[in-house]
């Protein structure tokens, strides 16, 4: 379990040398380097990701759509059908090849990324960041850069970045749950929240999700959890189903609210009373105006009935 260790100390350890997380005085100096970086770029005639890549919005939404549904139904596949049933393997595969299709939209749409005012301003904040937490490991003094280079070390770390999945198998494995389950006894990372790495912060957020599903009143199976796409339908499942309850209670608050005889809704200005009175419909237009007819003839009755005495 090197990468849990590796994550909780925020340390990345490459031969002689230690790449620390990053002090607040660091990762404010990064940000307005690189903020002048941007700057300076834009100024000079450097494209903006808006400018250079398409809006592959409407694409990326219509894809996550589809897996959306696919593991809605691989998760009720699983809590369904036996191990070996050949459905969960079709079903994991046409995943994993919508994934990859998503991958490769939005690859293709950012390969000019790197030159942008966006990307280049990324890289020297990163490129600033590594020069400030970079140390000999045996002595912890600052490195010069005798031996290899910043651009050499700065691919080699983020090679060695967990990806999402990495965090999710970290977050359920027995030696972080032994961890994780005793964390109001002491500190977990020694840095405060505000300095947490994305990996720290990743696996802090798992736990609690994980946290939070197992305490839901319909849990998901243990073979939900340990599987990821079973357990992202049965997310999407829950989602979904929240949304169909507030859209029914919705329904029903109208419901209620047509079948009443009269509907008094409160105004603060002449453009609400205006938009409220375009809701009445001509029947109601109709016996509002029967109302006031009858509230002008009682007030003239009550007018004449006052004079003649």
């Amino acid at each position: 379990m090197s990468d849990l260790y590796r994550v909780l100390s925020g340390e990345i350890a490459h031969k002689y040398l230690i790449v620390q997380p990053p002090k607040l005085n660091d990762l404010v100096e990064a940000e307005e380097y690189a903020s002048q970086v941007y700057d300076d770029n834009f100024e000079s005639g450097a494209f903006t990701i808006e400018e250079i890549c398409e809006d592959v919005s409407d694409q990326q939404d219509s894809i996550m759509k589809r897996l959306d549904s696919l593991k809605v139904e691989y998760y009720k596949v699983v809590v369904s059908t036996s191990f070996d049933d050949p459905s969960r393997f079709l079903l994991k595969s046409r995943i994993e090849e919508i994934e990859e299709e998503l991958c490769h939209l939005l690859t293709q749409n950012r390969k000019l990324e790197p030159f942008t005012c966006e990307g280049i301003s990324a890289y020297a904040k990163s490129i600033f960041l590594l020069s400030r937490t970079t140390v000999w490991s045996d002595t912890y003094n600052k490195y010069d850069w005798s031996r290899i280079g910043i651009i050499q070390l700065h691919d080699w770390v983020n090679s060695k970045r967990l990806t999402e999945k990495d965090i999710r198998k970290l977050a359920k494995s027995r030696e972080w749950r032994q961890i994780w389950n005793v964390k109001d006894s002491g500190q977990i990372f020694t840095s405060p929240l505000f300095l947490l790495s994305d990996e720290q912060r990743d696996l802090l957020f798992w736990s609690r999700l994980y946290d939070s599903a197992n305490e839901s009143a319909d849990s998901p199976t243990e073979e939900v959890l340990e599987d990821d796409y079973a357990f992202d339908g049965w997310l999407i499942d829950k989602r979904q189903e929240r949304v169909r309850e507030t859209a029914q209670a919705s329904r029903e608050k109208f419901s209620k609210a047509s079948q009443a005889q009269d509907v008094f809704l409160p105004v603060r200005s002449q453009h609400d009373l205006k938009t409220i009175q375009s809701l009445n419909s001509p029947e109601a237009q109709g016996k509002k105006m029967q109302i006031f007819r009858k509230m002008n003839e009682d007030a003239k009755a009550q007018r004449t009935s006052g004079s003649d005495s």
